[in-house]
């Protein structure tokens, strides 16, 4: 025999309207919060004593819900802390699953100016370069290579708001005028080659017909 409690089943009464579904709304929750909750817990050593001090008025399966939140919180506790640390301390994770932290205004714009610098040296920028130098910049910005992964979702909308093309990630204008620059250059071979053309178609001669 199974042990346990046994399972209580309401019976519905004849005519009697069944009540809505609850709907639980996600509440977003800074970093700076989740650090203050998982110091709590090392301090104290007690997941029941940080969850009764944060959230007094959980109960039943919210309770243990909380008490799994925490301890997620506490196995990112290094993520966490380097978040709060680079001043994303007020940042939620209310953002769509697989989003990560991103660059400053300013280290992507060190990165923009390295991809210029590339281009006017005449270098193209393979995508493992591109992500690497994203990685550096991340690190000089202080963010935890865990937030950030120079992914592939990252690097196509880095490409597009500044212009870049997918392939060699040249500017938009540029690759316009090199295209412009390497048609030129054919044109003028073959302008090149239409002296030596003349030359060798002679006029023929009469004995020749």
């Amino acid at each position: 025999m199974a042990g346990g409690r046994p399972r209580i089943v309401r019976v519905q009464e004849p005519g009697e309207q069944a009540a809505p579904p609850q709907e639980r709304q996600r509440v977003a929750v800074d970093y700076n919060h989740k650090l203050e909750v998982v110091a709590h817990y090392l301090a104290h050593g007690s997941i029941s004593r940080t969850v009764a001090q944060f959230f007094p008025e959980a109960s039943g399966t919210e309770l243990r819900s909380k008490k799994q939140q925490i301890m997620s919180w506490k196995r990112n506790h290094a993520k966490i802390a380097a978040i709060c640390e680079s001043g994303g301390g007020r940042k939620t994770n209310d953002r769509k699953r697989g989003m990560g932290a991103t660059l400053s205004s300013r280290a992507e714009e060190r990165l923009v100016a390295w991809v210029h610098a590339e281009h006017t040296a005449g270098r193209s920028i393979p995508s493992k370069t591109l992500t690497d130098k994203a990685l550096e910049v991340a690190k000089e910005d202080k963010l935890h290579p865990d937030c950030f992964k120079a992914s592939w979702a990252w690097r196509q909308s880095f490409l597009r708001r500044h212009g870049f093309t997918q392939g060699a990630q040249r500017p938009t204008g540029m690759q316009e005028s090199v295209d412009a620059g390497a048609s030129a250059s054919s044109t003028k071979a073959a302008l090149r080659t239409l002296p030596s053309l003349s030359k060798a178609l002679k006029p023929m001669s009469r004995s020749d017909e």
